[in-house]
């Protein structure tokens, strides 16, 4: 697979293609945080997860590294924030389409009115065929992060 450039959290709002999302979910910022440190659990509300798991071992944290199948894309990302129930963030390492250079993903949750707040950035430098498909490409990402803030929103729900 070809191998992007890895970049921290704090690279984000510099990348060329920045997509943002925020929302809030009714349960603790604990409970929230379960759904992202459970890597299987993923394809339960992030659409197009078909596989997502842990590469490494026990205990999982930053540096941890996991394989998430999406679509038509099969990635290498390595966790490089880990604070429960406040911070998470990856980069892709490894992808297999030659579509982008780099990618993360930063994700910040605040207790707020009793629930919690989601603030959910990415990242992209695009390549290739990549650039000249980015506006459906981000389309579908924005959407797709919507969707799956709506669909982790709905397992708190009832």
């Amino acid at each position: 697979m070809p191998t992007l450039n890895p970049k921290p959290p704090d690279w984000i709002p510099s990348a060329s293609v920045r997509i943002e999302h925020v929302a809030f979910i009714a349960a603790s910022a604990d409970t929230v945080w379960q759904h992202f440190a459970d890597d299987a659990g993923w394809v339960d509300w992030f659409p197009g997860f078909r596989e997502c798991r842990y590469l490494s071992n026990p205990p999982h944290g930053r540096g941890s590294k996991r394989f998430v199948h999406q679509d038509q894309f099969r990635v290498t990302e390595e966790i490089t924030a880990w604070e429960p129930g406040k911070h998470w963030a990856m980069t892709v390492v490894e992808i297999n389409a030659p579509i982008m250079t780099a990618m993360a993903e930063e994700v910040h949750f605040t207790s707020e009115n009793g629930g919690t707040r989601i603030d959910f950035s990415i990242g992209v430098e695009l390549a290739g065929i990549g650039r000249l498909l980015r506006r459906p490409l981000q389309a579908k990402s924005a959407k797709g992060l919507q969707t799956a803030l709506e669909n982790l929103a709905d397992l708190h729900s009832s």
